[in-house]
């Protein structure tokens, strides 16, 4: 028995309600990928078929979340044997769709590294010892489940059909594959930058390459919290709750693997839309802020005991405090701006640049002046390990984190409304592959805060020891850091625009044909402005 309070159940059932949200998206998503794969003629090389039985194994595995609902009815237990019962499938396609991904990065390393012998490979028998191998690693799964099996009363997930050591075992082999997974894919890109290759086997690596960062870092965070929360001392409800955050992060990435696919293949979004019945459409292009030096003022933790005074840090921090809320409205700005070009692009077009971007200038200082704000209203003098959430002291944090997260949800939706105006309206192409990276990189923004901020405020809501809480406060900057760092990454890779202004910047040398992907023409551009 887990012996939940009151705020842990509710914990529970929000977070379970949101992985259950994800595992929905991603068994909708990924059945539409498989589906889609194995229905058209254009997806038929070795790579394709292991990438249409990832989608499958996926859609099995995030089945299993259905039988998690028991935790909204009554007191959420169930009888260990019962559990092991219903997740026994999705247990062995848990571990099939992590080999998968590992098989699909050796298929493109033998490919890039012998091209000849992988075209003369005969598929069938190529392709069953790829699924062999996968099959035996998956047995691992129900060997661990009947080995280590135990009779007791469990709220049913993803790990409680693994027992006693069966738990450590199961962690250790997820940590291992996925850790294994890296190796071929960084050999494969290696090989690829060495040689001549076209630009076409370099996108299709690039996206494949990309759904691989996806699901092996989902699982990585995921798995080593997981490991994380079994190592440390604290309350069997509080684990719970943070077994059901794992699950959001790996959901999640799994959810978006098809949307990837999508929006960074050419193949398999003229195949996906073709299987959805949607007109074609195109690519992206943006622009976003935030300060990123922060972290810097917490080098302190390796000298000492890490703790400075309050007002020391909160001096140092004020700034990339500012900063913090400044980007994270800035990307709401942007989502204005686009929904207002679109919906009133005669008066977008008139208005005087200087006074409209004024406007959105000073509504971003007066939101970014509330931190401040919290911070000398709140302040406390007492000694702190300096992060970002600590400037801000009592009622504060609650009201700090509260801000964030109703600036993000409102971020998404002019985004919404502005994606919802351009399916129903015959926009250029250039406007809609501005829109789709914008849609990316906010994504991506939103969501790192998002999953950071409500962390944040579950970790100051259980009752746990201040150690535990600072060792997770840490895991949430991870989720932030990793947004921003990549938004300049997916400029680079979903807009002509900024691609061509990264290389001129950092490689003047590079002549333009060597770029790979054609440039808007003037036409598309007046269209837009």
């Amino acid at each position: 028995m887990w012996n939940l309070e009151s705020a842990q159940w509710t914990s529970s059932r929000v977070l379970f309600t949101l992985e259950a949200c994800f595992a929905f998206i991603g068994i909708v998503t990924n059945a539409v990928l498989f589906l889609a794969t194995f229905r058209s003629s254009a997806l038929k090389s070795k790579c394709n078929f292991l990438i249409g039985s990832c989608a499958l194994f996926d859609v099995i595995h995030l089945s299993g979340n259905i039988f998690g609902l028991s935790i909204w009815i009554g007191d959420g237990h169930i009888d260990s044997f019962t559990c092991s019962v219903l997740q026994f499938i999705p247990e062995i396609f848990v571990y099939a769709g992590c080999f998968c991904v590992l098989s699909i990065g050796i298929d493109r390393l033998f490919s890039v590294s012998f091209p000849v012998c992988y075209r003369n490979v005969e598929r069938l028998k190529y392709l069953t010892v790829h699924l062999m191998l996968i099959l035996i690693f998956a047995s691992y799964a129900p060997f661990l489940m009947i080995k280590y099996y135990q009779p007791q009363t469990v709220i049913c997930s993803l790990p409680e059909p693994f027992h006693g050591d069966g738990k450590y075992l199961w962690i250790q082999a997820m940590l291992i594959i996925n850790v294994i997974t890296l190796v071929p894919y960084a050999l494969a890109w290696i090989s690829l930058k060495s040689r001549d290759e076209t630009s076409y086997t370099k996108r299709v690596f690039r996206a494949i390459a990309l759904v691989m960062i996806f699901d092996v870092g989902g699982w990585l965070v995921a798995v080593a919290l997981t490991k994380l929360i079994y190592c440390i001392d604290m309350p069997n409800g509080n684990r719970l709750v943070l077994q059901f955050f794992c699950g959001c992060i790996v959901h999640f990435c799994i959810a978006i693997k098809p949307i990837i696919y999508y929006s960074s293949s050419t193949e398999y979004r003229n195949v996906l839309r073709e299987f959805l019945g949607w007109d074609s459409i195109a690519t992206s292009h943006a622009h976003s802020s935030s300060l990123g030096f922060g972290p810097l003022f917490e080098l302190p933790i390796f000298y000492g005991d890490g703790f400075i005074d309050s007002f020391t840090c909160s001096f140092i921090q004020v700034i990339p405090e500012i900063g913090v809320y400044a980007g994270c409205f800035c990307v709401l700005s942007i989502g204005v701006d686009r929904l207002f070009s679109i919906t009133c692009l005669s008066a977008y077009r008139r208005i005087d640049q200087r006074a409209y971007l004024s406007i959105h200038l000073l509504i971003i200082f007066i939101f970014a002046s509330y931190s401040p704000y919290l911070m000398l209203a709140y302040y406390k003098p007492h000694r702190v390990a300096c992060s970002i959430p600590a400037p801000f002291h009592g009622k504060s944090q609650m009201l700090w984190s509260q801000a964030m997260i109703i600036v993000n949800f409102i971020t998404i939706i002019p985004y919404t409304l502005t994606w919802l105006t351009i399916r129903s309206r015959q926009t250029s192409s250039y406007t809609t592959r501005i829109f789709r990276s914008l849609l990316l990189v906010m994504t991506f923004d939103v969501g790192g805060w998002l999953a950071a901020v409500v962390l944040i405020k579950a970790i100051y809501s259980l009752d746990i020891s201040n150690g535990n809480r600072f060792v997770l406060s840490f895991l949430s900057g991870w989720f932030v850091h990793f947004g921003i760092a990549i938004k300049p990454w997916i400029y680079y890779t979903t807009s002509t625009e900024y691609r061509s202004a990264f290389r001129s910047l950092l490689f003047p040398s590079t002549t333009p044909s060597q770029q790979m992907i054609r440039p808007s023409t003037s036409k598309e551009r007046h269209s837009h402005k």
